[in-house]
Parts: C-alpha cells; structure tokens; sequence
C-alpha cells in the first residue's frame, strides 16, 4: 500500500530454497525520499499470503488471506489487523460475519472496507460484509443476484463497487457478467452485457470510465482494451494498444486526469514483460 509518503509491504511467500515457499509474517515500509527500508513491528496475524488489503488514509488494514494448514495445506483465514505507520502500532480486527476465504473482490469507499467474491475450498461462503475502521464494525451485505466464484478484482467509482463475473456456460467466446453494488442504497444491478471476458483483466476508474485491460486468461481470446461509463450504460472499445498480451497482474494506475499507465505483466512462459503505455482517453465527445 502507498500511504503517501511510504511504501507498506507485509506477508506474502518467501523462496527458502529448502522447501520451495514459505510464508511470511513480517513486514517493512519504505521511504523513497531516503531511500530506505524500516522493519514493522510484530503483527497479531499468523504467516498469510494473499490477504484483503486496503489503505484507508491512516492505516493498512489486513484481513483473511491463506494460510498454512496441517503444515502444507493452504487454507483461508478470517482474521485481520490493521497497521498505523504514524503510531507504529497495530490492533486487531473485530471478529466479521464473513466465512473463511481466498482473494476476491475487495475495495475502500472512503469510509468503509467492502469484501466479497470467493469462498474458500472448505465453506464456499459468497457472501459479503463491510468493515468500518473508525467503529471497529462490519455489517452483512446483500449476496449479488449471481453466484461471484472466481473473482480477483474489484472497482470502487466513488458510487458503486464494480466486479465481473466469468463465463463457464462453455461459449466459442467466454463473456462476462457485470455487476454493480451501492452501498448507501444496498443495491445490485447488472450493467449492460460487455460481449467479452473480464474476470481476469485489471480494472481501474479514471473518474469519468471503468477501464478494463489484459489477457482474458482464455488461450485464442483476444486481449480486452474496453471502458465503461457507468452514466449511459455503454462499452466503449479502447484504440489497440502497442502492448503484447499478458496477464491482468500488471501494475494499472491513474496517473492523472483520465490518463491511464499500464506496465509489466506475465505471459504463459518463464518470463515476463518489463514495458508499459500510458492510455490518454478523449473525453471531448469526439473519437
């Protein structure tokens, strides 16, 4: 997480070289204008990797993940912590209403955490709950109208919370599914049919568009470079981009007005991409 000022980075699996991967408990925070790196104080939370993360403005919070079961097992957790760089301290979270489960859809609104998607392989909870830092509480929320199995990314516009949903229906050309929750209002509704795959892709919002783009995770499916204005309820294609297709892990970031930076990523082999391009959308009414 970025407070700022400092780079936070806590949990996740080490390469030992003994048994292959371990998992982490510990944590740093690193100070660019220095140059340097800071060991954090010890976290209530066991070794996790791959946990709920959000940065609130003044603390990380940290809540379920994997963790190692029957000493080789990964299972899911439903314990967190959230950390304060200021005070150097971290407390723990009150207990949530949410099953045990692994990465899903997880965004901050300004006020309130909100975690949804998967289950984990033991309960197969789907449900989904906000927490809220300043009162140390979470409430239930209602479960979307369809069943949100395999999501990993979650988009907040400031009104709604966005998630896609996968195609298993066997189609020639996996489509996704589209949803949008209000959490003032507690209400779902399903955004217009994208005609293509978005479960895998990254997703930012640029303040005016949802911009999905990256690799569908279907081999022969063509790279996704769409927007979504959730005013009229339209997609847009995106102009092609100079970039080969690779997986949705690389870094998208709102660099500035409607201004987009895509870098990095993975392919199918055992390398990855170390090249990038800044996605500048039109937003004057012409092409």
């Amino acid at each position: 997480a970025w407070t700022g000022s400092e780079l936070l980075v806590w949990g996740g699996m080490i390469e030992n070289g003994i048994d292959g991967y371990v998992l982490s408990d510990t944590g740093f925070t690193y100070d660019p204008a220095d140059d340097t790196w800071s060991t954090m104080p010890t976290a209530p939370l066991e070794p996790q990797t791959y946990p709920f993360q959000v940065w609130t403005g003044q603390e990380l919070i940290i809540w379920g993940g994997s963790v190692v079961v029957d000493d080789f097992f990964l299972g899911a957790t439903t314990t967190g912590a959230a950390f304060n760089p200021v005070t150097g301290e971290w407390r723990t979270l009150a207990e949530s209403p949410l099953g045990s489960r692994n990465p899903g859809v997880n965004v901050w609104t300004g006020t309130e955490m909100i975690i949804g998607g998967n289950g984990d392989q033991t309960d197969g909870d789907a449900s989904w709950a906000a927490y809220n830092p300043a009162t140390d509480s979470w409430r239930a929320l209602p479960s979307p109208p369809v069943r949100a199995g395999g999501v990993y990314v979650g988009t907040w516009t400031g009104t709604e919370v966005f998630f896609a949903v996968g195609d298993n229906s066997g189609r020639p050309e996996p489509r996704s599914e589209v949803y949008a929750f209000n959490p003032v209002t507690s209400e779902w509704r399903q955004a217009a049919d994208p005609q293509r795959s978005l479960s895998q892709t990254g997703s930012v919002w640029t303040s005016d568009y949802v911009i999905y783009w990256g690799e569908t995770g279907y081999p022969g499916v063509p790279l996704t470079e769409v927007a979504y204005d959730p005013e009229t309820d339209e997609w847009i294609q995106l102009t092609e981009s100079p970039l080969s297709d690779r997986f949705a892990h690389q870094a998208t970031t709102v660099i500035g007005p409607n201004t987009v930076l895509i870098w990095g990523g993975a392919d199918y082999g055992p390398g990855g991409f170390s090249d990038g391009a800044v996605l500048v959308l039109d937003t004057s009414g012409s092409d």
